[in-house]
């Protein structure tokens, strides 16, 4: 037997959504009391559709809904990977950090803030009684 050297590879996943611990007992408690969900699943042939059930139900009670990249997906769900990513409208990758976070992002002018300074100021600075 050979060493291996260096980091582990990446490990696939079965789902196209990133997800927690948490949503997997959610979809667990859910199944035994949702009778049509169960019979879809138990008369599928195809061996995906619990992943693609299970990508259906985090997908409905996330609030943020991110997508796995394609390369982090094991072969045979990336077409729930794809589905899911049209479905929901989103860019197929995970956001990254920010480029340059210090540079500034919005450059609305802001004169319109400073005319109400105006009237202020005038007053401010009278010198006659009206």
């Amino acid at each position: 037997m050979a060493a291996v050297f260096g980091p582990p590879g990446p490990t696939l996943s079965r789902s196209a959504l990133v997800h927690d611990p948490f949503d997997r007992e959610a979809f667990d408690e859910v199944l035994p009391r949702a009778p049509g969900l169960r019979l879809l699943l138990e008369t599928s042939r195809d061996p995906g559709t619990q992943d693609l059930a299970f990508d259906l139900f985090c997908s409905f009670y996330k609030y943020f809904v991110k997508v796995l990249p394609a390369d982090q997906v094991i072969e045979e769900c990336r077409p729930h990977r794809d589905l899911l990513d049209r479905a929901l409208g989103q860019v197929a990758e995970l956001e990254g950090a920010e480029r340059h976070p210090d540079q500034a992002v919005d450059l609305e002018p802001e004169m319109a803030e400073h005319v109400l300074h105006l009237p202020v100021l005038a007053l401010a600075h009278r010198e006659a009684e009206p």
